[in-house]
């Protein structure tokens, strides 16, 4: 049966690993959902309903597969930048001295991190250091860490990500970076380092707000996600919806789970919840 309302229903959806996977030897720039998950979310729009990115990722690094679709906003950096109907109205940054404790760590363990702004991403590597960074395709921009102090001089940093074998060993070495700072697991063995005020639900509530004063009444809010970050979306809305690839936490949170990413679990759920 489809689902009328008086108001328009209002979904927040992740992208890695919820709208788009990592398909083997495509970058994550050019990963798009399938055609199943486009169709769906051009209907759910087209039935009134107002669809909204929310998603890690700065905006510089939004597939533009997805730029294509017909998303009323964009949560990106975790909630630190967010665009409705183009406009921004929402663009913070972490604290320039918890910045520079990040810096300063990586400095001394030696350790590769990926610095991201909204409109910039740049990978801080070592001489004969492996990391995760290496194997992604559009992590291009990289330097030392003479050149990424220069970099940092110039952008407000959103969030830090870190591969799992480092994280634990600058938590240790560094107990402040627990205390003043948000880890959460993004999967793929990547954890992502930000700060209280920073995360997806911050980004939601600047759409909220902003709606409100446009005079948008909103009905049923669905959150769509898979990780840890995905938490403070997910606690917030009305319908919590996990795919099935999501961590087990997420799943065992969640309101309702759908299929995996790649079985077209988005439009899985919309259809089953009568959206479209």
């Amino acid at each position: 049966m489809r689902r009328l309302e008086a108001t328009p229903a209002l979904a927040f959806f992740d992208i890695d690993g919820t709208l788009t996977w990592a398909r083997e030897g495509e970058a994550d720039i050019d990963a798009a959902p399938t055609d199943a998950v486009r169709l769906a979310l051009e209907n759910f729009v087209a039935r009134g309903n107002l669809a909204v990115l929310c998603t890690g990722r700065p905006l510089c690094n939004v597939p533009s597969a997805l730029k294509t679709l017909p998303f009323a906003g964009m949560v990106t950096l975790a909630g630190g930048h967010v665009e409705l109907d183009g406009e921004v109205v929402r663009d913070v940054g972490m604290p320039s001295d918890v910045v520079e404790l990040l810096v300063s760590c990586c400095e001394q363990a030696r350790v590769p991190a990926y610095f991201e702004s909204s409109n910039r991403g740049v990978v801080l590597s070592w001489p004969g250091v492996f990391s995760l960074f290496d194997t992604f395709g559009e992590f291009s921009e990289r330097v030392g860490i003479e050149e990424l102090r220069g970099v940092l001089a110039g952008i407000d940093v959103g969030k830090v990500v870190f591969d799992s074998e480092h994280i634990e060993l600058l938590t240790t070495m560094a107990p402040a970076i627990s205390e003043r700072c948000s880890v959460c697991n993004i999967g793929d063995g990547l954890y992502e380092v930000t700060v209280p005020g920073i995360t997806k639900f911050d980004g939601m509530r600047a759409v909220w707000s902003t709606l409100r004063e446009r005079g948008v009444r909103i009905g049923t809010v669905y959150g769509f996600g898979d990780s840890e970050n995905d938490w403070s979306m997910l606690s917030a809305v009305d319908v919590a919806v996990a795919m099935g690839n999501a961590l087990p936490a997420v799943r065992a949170s969640a309101d309702y789970v759908t299929d995996p990413v790649w079985d077209d679990g988005v439009a899985t759920a919309l259809e089953a919840f009568g959206l479209v």
